[in-house]
């Protein structure tokens, strides 16, 4: 009888594959649950078991430091400095030894499958740490440590033991964890998924309110500019701008006319003077515009000041005209058909993002599907 079936009673014949117990993927997480609490007993059995083992080893090592310590090489036909250098390095194997045993002590109250990792950590560590010392003490001393070794090791076979006795149950436990943690997963991804799907419908309703007041403004716009007040104002405004342009023109020749270059010789030591001079002959109708100092220049012939202050304020008037309340509406719907193509355009990425979170989500839930189905198989569980 195996050491496994000593703690735990013989081992149960595997089922056949004809007998797997059928669930629902909605009940199989309680099953799960069910299966990890019964195993508990099992897990704590194994448990006291390894520790068991470490107090036996605690109390074996300590004698077998204790026989350490009282080695004497007085009789020993060898060199005193060799001895010493051996003595030296046994009481450094034993410093090492001790602090092992601290350490494996430290770990007997982890789960079994931690513990074993730990130990075998430690005694890789030991080994490393305590290896020339240890070589170097075996060159007069053998029994002793040879015997110490033996205990250190016959330790590691034990929980070796357990381990490889107990590899079902350990392999048990990982596939029922496992399919735990896939559930887990599986429920995060379907509320993902109800949540990408309930974004959908939000997003492809707002999608068709927006195309739907698209074509709402879309007639607004049409309307308007087919409204009799809107035509009236092409017409005013062609009219205007048609105008303006011919007195423009006007301006343009009466500048012809004014010799700047006799200006400037006349004003040529007045700074000032001289400014507004070359303000007026480089920008002409900004100038005029902007400023009545031209008039004050005497040297101009007066038709030709008067008529420009007939222009300007002509002019002044034409830009004053204002365009009236249809042209407004007209600017505002087209602001609104702009602003809405772009809210469909944002709105339509937003969808294919969301379609593409969906397939993903789609195939994260299909393959865990798949995952824990095939766990499940390993433990005798079909699941649907």
């Amino acid at each position: 009888m195996s050491f496994f079936e000593k703690i735990f009673g013989k081992k149960q014949e595997k089922p056949e594959a004809g007998e797997k117990e059928k669930i629902s993927l909605e009940s199989l997480q309680g099953k799960i649950e069910e299966l990890l609490k019964k195993s508990e007993n099992q897990e704590q059995k194994i448990k006291e078991t390894f520790k068991e083992i470490i107090r036996n080893f605690n109390e074996n090592i300590k004698i077998k430091i204790k026989i350490l310590e009282k080695i004497d090489l007085k009789e020993k036909r060898e060199d005193e400095k060799l001895k010493q250098r051996v003595l030296d390095n046994l009481y450094r194997y034993i410093e090492y030894l001790s602090k092992f045993t601290e350490k494996i002590l430290i770990i007997q109250d982890k789960k079994p499958e931690e513990m074993y990792k730990e130990a075998n950590s430690l005694l890789n560590d030991f080994e490393k740490i305590s290896k020339k010392c240890l070589e170097f003490s075996t060159i007069l001393i053998g029994k002793e440590i040879s015997e110490t070794r033996k205990t250190i090791f016959s330790f590691y076979q034990e929980i070796e033991e357990i381990m490889k006795e107990n590899s079902d149950y350990f392999q048990h436990k990982r596939i029922l964890n496992s399919v735990l943690s896939k559930l887990s997963a599986l429920n995060e991804n379907k509320e993902i998924h109800l949540k990408i799907e309930s974004n959908k419908k939000i997003n492809e309703n707002e999608l068709k309110n927006l195309r739907t007041q698209l074509l709402e403004n879309k007639k607004e716009l049409e309307d308007l500019r087919n409204s009799e007040e809107y035509l009236n104002y092409l017409k005013s405004s062609k009219k205007n701008e048609d105008r303006k342009q011919e007195v423009i023109r006007e301006i343009s020749r009466i500048k012809e006319n004014i010799d700047f270059k006799n200006l400037m010789t006349i004003y040529h030591t007045i700074n000032k003077k001289k400014e507004i001079i070359s303000f007026y002959k480089n920008d002409f109708l900004n100038a005029l515009m902007e400023s009545n100092e031209l008039f004050e220049f005497k040297e101009i012939k007066e038709t030709l000041l008067e008529r420009l202050k007939t222009l300007k304020h002509e002019l002044e008037r034409l830009k004053e005209i204002k365009s009236g309340g249809i042209t407004k509406k007209v600017k505002e719907t087209e602001n609104a058909i702009s602003t809405l193509n772009l809210k469909i355009i944002d709105k339509e990425n937003e969808i294919i993002i969301e379609k593409k979170k969906k397939e993903k989500s789609e195939n994260e839930i299909n393959l865990l599907k798949k995952e824990i189905k095939e766990l499940s198989n390993q433990i005798n569980l079909d699941a649907e």
